[in-house]
C-alpha cells in the first residue's frame, strides 16, 4: 500500500516538532545545560530550525558515482531496483554487465536468486534489452518451480514485457490478482490498469465489488474498469464512495483509501470521481478533507506522472484555500507536478525539512523520493529552490556507524537526489 499521501500532509507540521536539534555531525556533543540556559516561565521560544550538513556542491561526475555505487552491492532489493531504473533512465548503460554477473548468475540452469533476476530482467526490460521478455517468463516460470510466493518484483517485471511474450505476461499478473495476498495482488492490480490490459477486466470488476477488500485495491480496480470503458464502471465506482452504513458498523471502505486506488497512472478518467469525493468530503460540517485532500492531490500526481493535468490547477488552488488555507501544504506538491511554480517554494521548504531530518535519525524518506521524481521529471532539480537541497540529499552517508549498518531511506533518497539532478542538467 502506497503510504505518500498519507506522509506529505504531516510533513510541514510535522517539520518545527522534528527539527528541534541541528543535524549532528562528526564529533557532535549535546550542549551542556545551566540554570540561565532555561527558558524563563511562561514564555516561549521557536524551535531552532535542523539544519542540512555541509557538503560541497554536486557534481555530475559525482551524482553517476552515486549511482554507480549500488552497483557494487547489486541484489533483490529495493534500492538495488531503484538505482537500476533510475541509470536506465538515464541511459546509462554501464549497469548492464554488472545485472547479468551480479543478478542473472545461473547454478545448474536455474537463476542463483530468483528474487535478484527478477529486479535484473526487470531493469533489462527498462533498458530494451533484446531477449528479456522471453527472460522474464523464465524468472517467472522458476517462481512457480521453487514454490516462491509471487512478490512487488515479480510483478513489476512481468508489467514491462512487450513483443509476443505480453499475453503470457498479463496473465501471469491477473492470476496474481487473483490470489490471496491483498497487497501483492493491489500491485498486479494497479499494473494491469495501468496497462489497460483487456485481459483483466474480469479479475477487475471482481475486486472493485468485493467488500471483503481493502479501499485502495477496489479503488484501482474500478480505475483499471474505467480505463477499460467498462458499462459497470461508473456505477461500481460510486458505489466505492457511498460511505459507511449504520452508526456502528463501517460497510463501506475509507474515502481516502479508495482514492488512493484510484491514481493510478494513466487514468485521467477516474479524476472526476476524485475531484467529487474531496468536494463532497468539504462539505461536511467542521473541517472536512482532512484525508481526502492528500490522498486526492498524491493521486492526482500519479494518474498524470508522464505529463498532463494542467486542467486541475486552478481547482486545486481553490481547495488549498479552503478553510483558511489548512489544505495548502496538501495540494503544494501536486499543483507542481503539475508545472505550477508557484507552490515550488513550499515543496522545497517540505523537502529541505525531510531530508535534514531524515539525516539526524532514521526515517521515512517515501514523500522525499516523490519530491524529487517530480523534480526529476519537471527538470528543476539543479536551481533554486532544490539545488541546495539536492546537492546535499544526494551526498549524505547512509552509513550510520559501523555499529548501525546502512540507513536503507538515506541510501534511497541520495539515489534518488542523483537522479533528479542529472535529469535536471540534462534539460
Amino acid at each position: 500500500m502506497r503510504a505518500f499521501y498519507r506522509a506529505f500532509p504531516l510533513l510541514l507540521t510535522a517539520i518545527a516538532a522534528g527539527c528541534d536539534q541541528p543535524a549532528p555531525t562528526p564529533g557532535d556533543t549535546p550542549p551542556a545545560t545551566n540554570a540561565a540556559s532555561q527558558k524563563a516561565p511562561g514564555k516561549t521560544t521557536a524551535p531552532p530550525k535542523r539544519e542540512l550538513p555541509k557538503l560541497p556542491p554536486l557534481t555530475a561526475d559525482v551524482a553517476r558515482r552515486v549511482l554507480a555505487s549500488q552497483l557494487d552491492q547489486l541484489g533483490g532489493d529495493d534500492v538495488s531496483r531503484q538505482a537500476l531504473l533510475y541509470m536506465a533512465d538515464l541511459g546509462d548503460r554501464s549497469a548492464v554487465n554488472a545485472i547479468h554477473e551480479k543478478l542473472l548468475t545461473l547454478h545448474e540452469g536455474a537463476f542463483e536468486d530468483v528474487l535478484a533476476a527478477a529486479v535484473g530482467v526487470e531493469a533489462l526490460l527498462a533498458y530494451g534489452e533484446p531477449g528479456a521478455s522471453a527472460k522474464a517468463l523464465e524468472v517467472a516460470k522458476q517462481y512457480k518451480a521453487e514454490e516462491e510466493d509471487p512478490d512487488e518484483y515479480l510483478v513489476h517485471m512481468l508489467a514491462r514485457v512487450t513483443g509476443p511474450e505480453r499475453g503470457a505476461a498479463v496473465a501471469e499478473l491477473v492470476a496474481i490478482a487473483q490470489g490471496d495476498d491483498e497487497d501483492v495482488a493491489s500491485v498486479a492490480i494497479d499494473e494491469l490498469a495501468k496497462l489497460a490490459a483487456p485481459e483483466a477486466n474480469a479479475a477487475f470488476l471482481a475486486v472493485a465489488a468485493n467488500p471483503e477488500l481493502e479501499g485502495h485495491i477496489r479503488g484501482a480496480a474500478a480505475a483499471g474498469l474505467l480505463r477499460l470503458s467498462d458499462p459497470k464502471a461508473k456505477e461500481l465506482t460510486l458505489k466505492l464512495f457511498a460511505g459507511p452504513g449504520e452508526a456502528d458498523t463501517f460497510e463501506g471502505p475509507e474515502p481516502e483509501d479508495v482514492i488512493e486506488g484510484l491514481g493510478v497512472e494513466g487514468a485521467v478518467e477516474a479524476s472526476p470521481y476524485i475531484r467529487n469525493a474531496v468536494d463532497s468530503s468539504l462539505t461536511e460540517e467542521g473541517l472536512g478533507g482532512v484525508w481526502e485532500v492528500p490522498a486526492a492531490a498524491s493521486a492526482l500526481a500519479r494518474i498524470h506522472r508522464k505529463g498532463g493535468g494542467a486542467e486541475l490547477v486552478p481547482w486545486l488552488r481553490a481547495i488549498a484555500q479552503k478553510d483558511d488555507a489548512f489544505h495548502e501544504d496538501d495540494a503544494a506538491l501536486a499543483l507542481f507536478a503539475f508545472g505550477d511554480d508557484g507552490s515550488a517554494a513550499l515543496v522545497a521548504q517540505g523537502l529541505e525539512g525531510s531530508v535534514a531530518a531524515g539525516w539526524a535519525q532514521p526515517s521515512q524518506m517515501e514523500t522525499a523520493v516523490e519530491i524529487l521524481d517530480i523534480a526529476a521529471r519537471r527538470g528543476v532539480a539543479a536551481r533554486p529552490p532544490f539545488d541546495t537541497i539536492v546537492s546535499c540529499a544526494a551526498q549524505l552517508d547512509p552509513k550510520r556507524g559501523s555499529d548501525k549498518g546502512i540507513d536503507y531511506n538515506l541510501r534511497s533518497l541520495s539515489l534518488a537526489a542523483a537522479h533528479a539532478y542529472l535529469k535536471s542538467i540534462a534539460k
